[in-house]
């Protein structure tokens, strides 16, 4: 026989009532307590929906608590979230809209979603978007993260742009033509640390790297990387001449080939560098002053 909830209701009502008398619940009688649980149990059994419907009910109630966490965090966090120098703003910076991006330069949901976010950035107008560097992917991550910082504070929002749609394709569309690599001014590439220049001795006036150093230098003349960088010749480098004036809405005109070659043999060198250095002076002078020095 299906009991009715008002039953059931009233059945555990007087059976805690009666128990309370004996201070509590746990005063009932092991007769009481055998038969508050079997009508329970009944009850729970024949409707089954009361579980469902109560287990909604707290995840309602912990997925309050939960927000109410993150917002407490966020508040006490907000400086660091919302007005970090450390962080690139786009979109309108008075926007009263902020969207925060935490970017990982290996996660892919990131890439995934950016042309979303990009669009819409666009169509709303006022989003005021901040991307922040959060490298928890490993330590792969941590290098580009590093690098794109350190760009940000030397040269600016502009270059750390240009750097980030080169690394990931998260501020614009990734260029077609573009190959980054990183080479330093050390002969070796390789880390040195204190206790391999202890090592080192001293014979007969000449210094002797220590065993460790020798055997680094020798696995670096072997497996070691070599970037070369040749000089361009004379064809080569007018052409680049002729490109970066072009930048500058300028044309290698013949006044303009013996400038660029005079300025070449001057600095002893034909590159790109120099190439571009010349279009640089040849804009920055007047047509007057346009000739070969």
């Amino acid at each position: 026989m299906r009991r009715p909830a008002a039953f059931c209701a009233a059945l555990a009502i007087t059976l805690i009532g009666s128990a309370s008398l004996a201070e509590g619940v746990g005063a009932m009688t092991p007769e009481e307590r055998a038969a508050f649980q079997a009508e329970v149990k009944a009850y729970l059994l024949e409707n089954p929906e009361v579980l469902v419907e109560a287990m909604g009910i707290l995840q309602e109630r912990e997925y309050a608590a939960e927000l109410a966490r993150d917002s407490e965090i966020i508040t006490a966090q907000s400086s660091e979230i919302f007005a970090s120098p450390n962080d690139w703003v786009g979109g309108n910076p008075e926007g009263d809209i902020t969207l925060v991006e935490f970017m990982d330069y290996r996660c892919s949901y990131c890439r995934k979603a950016h042309d979303e976010v990009q669009a819409l950035i666009r169509t709303d107008g006022n989003i005021r978007f901040i991307l922040k560097e959060f490298p928890i992917l490993g330590p792969e991550s941590l290098v580009p993260s590093q690098f794109a910082i350190a760009v940000r504070m030397l040269y600016g929002d502009d270059a750390y742009k240009a750097l980030k749609t080169a690394l990931d394709g998260g501020l614009a569309r990734r260029a077609d033509n573009v190959l980054i690599y990183a080479t330093s001014n050390r002969r070796h590439l390789m880390p040195e640390r204190m206790q391999d220049n202890l090592d080192s001795r001293n014979v007969n006036g000449e210094i002797h790297p220590g065993e460790a150093v020798e055997e680094k230098v020798s696995l670096s003349e072997r497996f070691g990387l070599w970037l070369s960088f040749y000089p361009f010749d004379q064809d080569t480098y007018l052409a680049a001449v002729a490109v970066w004036l072009a930048h500058h809405q300028l044309k290698l005109t013949p006044r303009a080939e013996r400038a660029a070659l005079l300025w070449a043999l001057t600095r002893g060198a034909r590159s790109g560098r120099v190439a571009w250095q010349f279009a640089c002076d040849w804009a920055g002078r007047t047509p007057a002053e346009r000739k070969a020095d």
